[in-house]
C-alpha cells in the first residue's frame, strides 16, 4: 500500500457511520476536553526547556526536578517521565515540530511508563497550530473488534500509532524514523526503573506473575523488578523498529501486527488482522449555568462540583462504541443547555443525595508541548488501567486494552483534577502555582465516597484539605476518605508580550 493510501485508510471516511462516531466524539470532547481550548493542564512528573542548547543531559539517569514553575523563552517539554521530556526538546533543537516533540515523548512514555502508555493503546490529541486559527483534535482512542457483541473476552483495536502517524504527516518536519531512535534504544539497552514504575509494579504483582510477556519484563527472574534496576523490553525495541521503518504499515498490516494478534488470541482475546487493517482515526476541528464565578469559590463551590461530577459520571455511563451502541440522545443530552440546567436544579446547597437519586486507571499518562513557533500539543495517552489488560505480547512487547482527554493522568481522576485547576486559575483567578498546588477532591459515583487529598510529595510539600471545607462537606451529608495521592496536573501558558 503507497504511502498515500496508507495515510487514507488511516482516516475515517464521511460516510453515516463516521458521522456518529463523530457525534460521540464531540460529546467525549465535551466531557474531557473543553477545557484545552483556553490551556494546557498536564499531568507532569518532569518538564524540560529549550533555551537554544541542551541545557540539561540525562544519560538515562533519573532526574527529580525541584522547581515548581519553568519558564522558557523557547520550548518546553512536560511528560510524566523526565527521560522523554529530554527526548522530546532534543527532537526541538534539532528543528522539529512541536508534533516531532510528541511522537518522539510518546514512544519513549510507551517503553519506560508501559503501565500507562504505549502503541498497544490510544489517545487524542489536540494541536494548536501558530499558523491557523483554531485547532485540530485527533481521537486515536481504541476501539472495539468487530466480534465484541459476541461477549467474549476483547482487547482494544489499538489507535495510538495511528493518530501519531495522521499527527505527523500534517505537522511534522522530521524523518519518521528518528522520531522513534531514543525510544528504541531504550527498550533494546535497557532503562532504570523509576520509583512510580516500582509502585505499579508492586501494586499489579499478580497481574503481572499471571502474565508471561509482563512477567518476562516485570519480573525476569521471578522477582519484581524495583526502582534503580535495569529494565529491558528488547521485543517492543524490535516492533518499534519495524514501525520506525515501514510506518503503521507494519502494525496495522504486516509482521507487528500479525504477531500481536496471535499472541492476543493465545490469551482468549478476539481481535482480527482485519480489525487493525479497518482502524479509522477521527479528526475534529475544535472550535454557565449559575451564571457567575462567585458560584464556585469557598466550601459550597467545592460542594456543587462534587455533585456535578457525580452526575456527569452516571451520564458518561451511558457512553460506548457508536458501533454497537444508539448514543444519539445521549449525545444530544450532553450538549445541550437545557440538560445542563435540569442537572443543576438536581443539585442542592444544604445537601447530598443517595445514588438511587441520580441518573444513573490509573492507566493513563499526559503530556504537553510547546515549540519555539508557539505551535502547541496536548496528548493522552492511555491503556486505561495499570497494564491496560494485563496481557503484554510476548512476541511484541505490546501490551494491550480495551475499556471504556484534556489534560492529566489518573483514569477517572483526571476529570476532577484538571477542572478544579482550570476552576482555580481561570474562575476564582488564582495564581497559576496555587492553583495547581491546591488539595482536590475527588469523585467517581460508585462508591459514594469523597476522596480528598492528604499526602506529601516528592519535595517534601504537604497537601491537605482543610479541616473546615471537610467539616462543611460532612454537614451536608458526604463521606469523606483521604487519598495518599493526587493527581500531578502542571498549567502552562503563554504571556503575551506588549
Amino acid at each position: 500500500m503507497g504511502q498515500e493510501g496508507l495515510e487514507a485508510s488511516l482516516l475515517a471516511s464521511d460516510g453515516n457511520s463516521s458521522r456518529k462516531k463523530r457525534r460521540w466524539s464531540r460529546a467525549l470532547w465535551f466531557l474531557f476536553l473543553a477545557l484545552i481550548a483556553v490551556a494546557c493542564l498536564a499531568l507532569g512528573g518532569d518538564l524540560a526547556f529549550s533555551e537554544g542548547r541542551h541545557d540539561r543531559k540525562s544519560n538515562g539517569r533519573l532526574a527529580i526536578s525541584n522547581n515548581d514553575i519553568v519558564e522558557s523563552k523557547q520550548a518546553v517539554v512536560a511528560a510524566d517521565d523526565g527521560r522523554c521530556s529530554e527526548i522530546g526538546v532534543s527532537m526541538l533543537e534539532k528543528g522539529g515540530h512541536a508534533v516531532d516533540a510528541t511522537v518522539a515523548t510518546a514512544v519513549c512514555l510507551g517503553v519506560v511508563s508501559q503501565m500507562s502508555s504505549g502503541i498497544g493503546g490510544g489517545g487524542f490529541m489536540v494541536v494548536r497550530s501558530s499558523s491557523t486559527s483554531g485547532a485540530l483534535a485527533i481521537d486515536m482512542r481504541e476501539t472495539a473488534p468487530a466480534a465484541a457483541s459476541q461477549g467474549a473476552l476483547s482487547m482494544g483495536i489499538p489507535g495510538e500509532i495511528a493518530g501519531l502517524h495522521v499527527a505527523w504527516s500534517k505537522y511534522g518536519r522530521l524523518p519518521w524514523r528518528a522520531l522513534f531512535g531514543p525510544a528504541i534504544s531504550l527498550a533494546k539497552e535497557g532503562f532504570i526503573v523509576s520509583p512510580c514504575l516500582e509502585g505499579h509494579i508492586n501494586k499489579e504483582e499478580k497481574k503481572i506473575m499471571n502474565d508471561p510477556g509482563l512477567r518476562q519484563i516485570y519480573a525476569p527472574n521471578g522477582k519484581l523488578l524495583k526502582a534503580g534496576d535495569m529494565c529491558y523490553n528488547v521485543e517492543l525495541g524490535k516492533s518499534l523498529q519495524a514501525v520506525a521503518e515501514q510506518g503503521p504499515e507494519a502494525f496495522y498490516n504486516g509482521t507487528v501486527g500479525e504477531r500481536l494478534i496471535e499472541d492476543v488470541r493465545k490469551a482468549g482475546g478476539i481481535l482480527t488482522m482485519e480489525d487493525l487493517r479497518n482502524y479509522r482515526v477521527k479528526v475534529l476541528n475544535v472550535l454557565d449555568s449559575y451564571g457567575s464565578g462567585d458560584a464556585a469559590e469557598g466550601p459550597l463551590g467545592l460542594h456543587r462540583l462534587i455533585e456535578a461530577l457525580k452526575h456527569m459520571f452516571a451520564i458518561r455511563m451511558n457512553l460506548g462504541d457508536p458501533e454497537f451502541v444508539n448514543i444519539s440522545e445521549t449525545v444530544s443530552d450532553m450538549l445541550s443547555p437545557s440538560f445542563a440546567k435540569r442537572i443543576r436544579e438536581k443539585i442542592f446547597d444544604n445537601t447530598t443525595f443517595p445514588l438511587n437519586i441520580i441518573c444513573l486507571d490509573h492507566g493513563t499518562s499526559h503530556f504537553c508541548v510547546v515549540d519555539a513557533d508557539r505551535n502547541a500539543v496536548s496528548m493522552t495517552t492511555t491503556v486505561n488501567y495499570a497494564f491496560g489488560g494485563g496481557v503484554l505480547s510476548p512476541s511484541t512487547g505490546i501490551d494491550n486494552q480495551l475499556a471504556g482527554v484534556i489534560g492529566g493522568s489518573g483514569g477517572l481522576d483526571i476529570i476532577p483534577a484538571v477542572a478544579q485547576v482550570f476552576i482555580n486559575h481561570f474562575i476564582l483567578k488564582m495564581e497559576p502555582l496555587a492553583a495547581v498546588q491546591s488539595a482536590r477532591v475527588y469523585h467517581r459515583l460508585i462508591p459514594n465516597v469523597v476522596s480528598h487529598e492528604n499526602w506529601t510529595v516528592v519535595d517534601g510539600e504537604h497537601i491537605e484539605l482543610p479541616e473546615k471545607r471537610k467539616q462543611f462537606l460532612r454537614e451536608r451529608g458526604h463521606r469523606l476518605k483521604a487519598k495518599a495521592g493526587g493527581q500531578f496536573v502542571s498549567l502552562w501558558f503563554r504571556i503575551l508580550q506588549t
